[in-house]
């Protein structure tokens, strides 16, 4: 999930590494092998900051400015990832220079405008302590039946809604909205609250009928908090038993 940040900081990391602790070649080498180990730890669980501090020999102290577990959270670092990180430094404390590098592309990408939103359907299984719903940033939410479908994205920062009646994949591109409205405060507080009802921390990651393979039906949710943390529920089929409470108030705004 979001892969593309991580090929991206890696690339940059790679950079500053050569120069660092590798001689160029070396240095190449290993920018491809971080990028390869992100491709296949895709299903591999997040690092811990307990994980990180003892793997670099840190101290509270020297990681506390960073935000380390919504730097986690934001690009999914992986154990696999850091331990490819490790091998390329001449010196453990120079991870520190790379979470700060990190901390400002998060920053730059957080205040940059936003076009696609399709990394909050593509996260991995959410395990950790579900965020406080009324810190909700992102919202998207599709639905295909057979050739058609709907999908809308919901801005809570800018109070804006971004609707599609024609296409299950707006979050790619919400500039291609049939209509865009400005989120109420009733209606925040609305979904907000619906979701608190429909208790979406206790869904299943994935549901499926495999009963009906050739069922041309599926749906996609998923939400970004101001934390970092990024949650995805899908289906192909069925639904959450208490899905219908947030429905009901997403599709009659």
């Amino acid at each position: 999930m979001y892969i593309k940040k991580i090929i991206l900081f890696t690339a940059i990391m790679g950079v500053f590494l050569t120069g660092c602790a590798t001689e160029k070649t070396k240095g190449e080498e290993n920018v491809e092998s971080i990028q390869n180990s992100r491709d296949e730890a895709a299903n591999t669980p997040l690092a811990t900051k307990a994980f990180i501090l003892e793997t670099f020999q840190l101290t509270e102290e020297d990681i506390e400015k960073y935000g380390l577990e919504e730097l986690i959270s934001y690009f999914q670092l992986t154990e696999e990832y850091f331990l490819q990180v490790k091998q390329n430094l001449k010196d453990l404390s120079y991870i520190t220079i790379d979470l700060k590098r990190l901390q400002e592309q998060m920053v730059k990408e957080k205040t940059e405008e936003k076009y696609d939103f399709s990394y909050l359907i593509n996260a991995e299984k959410f395990s950790g302590e579900f965020p406080d719903m009324a810190t909700i940033r992102y919202l998207t939410v599709s639905d295909q039946q057979g050739t058609g479908g709907t999908s809308f994205v919901i801005d809570f920062g800018k109070e804006l809604i971004y609707d599609s009646y024609y296409s299950a994949n707006l979050y790619s591109d919400i500039r291609r909205a049939d209509k865009e409205t400005v989120l109420k405060e009733e209606q925040k507080n609305d979904i907000i609250k619906a979701l608190e009802e429909a208790e979406i921390w206790k869904w299943d990651y994935m549901y499926s009928d495999n009963s009906e393979p050739g069922m041309a039906s599926w749906w996609h949710l998923g939400a970004e908090f101001e934390d970092g943390t990024i949650v995805s529920f899908n289906g192909a089929g069925i639904v959450p038993d208490n899905y219908s409470i947030l429905e009901k108030v997403l599709y009659n705004r």
